[in-house]
């Protein structure tokens, strides 16, 4: 009677076992995954990074803003910086519109469990996910204020001489939840909070000063 009575109860600590040990390898899942996700936001900043040595080394030999010089010559800001640059244009493959992302500009695949977050797109050999958001226009006192922003949300084509608008680009930050929009004005050389960017979008949306940060604070 007691061995009957005990079977029950085995079972009831096997499928208990067998629970912990699930959640045991889905928790080291995630934590490995977290893993993967700094390490991937430490690209992103480096991509944002040496995008915006690009700008300051363009400006330095040119005088104007890549961006600027973009805007009047009707032309990609991207391309325009990768035609400056020899490095940038040692990893590019292919001829006119079939060229393949500079190295700087290329998106890496996301780390992720497939099954689990299953909206991360794979890269592209054409596509990037860098984009120039323009804060202010140039005004007597002031040069344009831009920043530069990785939004996953909208990968476009690297040739392409469009770009996310203050408008469309500060939906996209409203609706990221998850928080995978990360941007830097160049003249910071550093990444931007979030709860600042908020500020940043509501004064340019108002036309107002975007005050900068000094690289020296």
């Amino acid at each position: 009677m007691d061995g009957k009575q005990s079977q029950p109860g085995r079972r009831i600590l096997k499928v208990a076992l067998f629970l912990l040990l699930v959640c045991g390898v889905f928790f080291l899942l995630l934590q490995v995954r977290d893993a993967q996700q700094a390490a991937f936001n430490s690209t992103v900043k480096c991509q944002l990074g040496q995008v915006a040595l690009g700008e300051d080394n363009y400006q330095d030999l040119n005088g104007s803003s890549v961006f600027e010089a973009a805007r009047e010559q009707d032309i990609s800001w991207r391309e325009l910086m990768a035609n400056s640059f020899d490095e940038w244009q040692e990893t590019i493959k292919g001829t006119g519109s079939d060229r393949t992302v500079p190295s700087y500009l290329r998106t890496r695949k996301p780390p992720s469990l497939a099954w689990f977050d299953a909206d991360n797109a794979a890269p592209s050999d054409y596509l990037t996910c860098l984009h120039a958001i323009r804060l202010s226009e140039k005004s007597e006192k002031n040069e344009p204020v831009w920043l530069i922003a990785y939004v996953p949300q909208r990968p476009i084509q690297w040739l392409s001489k469009d770009d996310l608008s203050l408008e469309a680009f500060e939906s996209v930050v409203r609706s990221d939840t998850k928080q995978r929009i990360s941007c830097l004005i160049p003249q910071e050389g550093r990444t931007v909070q979030r709860d600042r960017l908020f500020k940043i979008l509501e004064a340019a949306r108002a036309g107002e000063t975007v005050e900068i940060i000094s690289k020296n604070r």
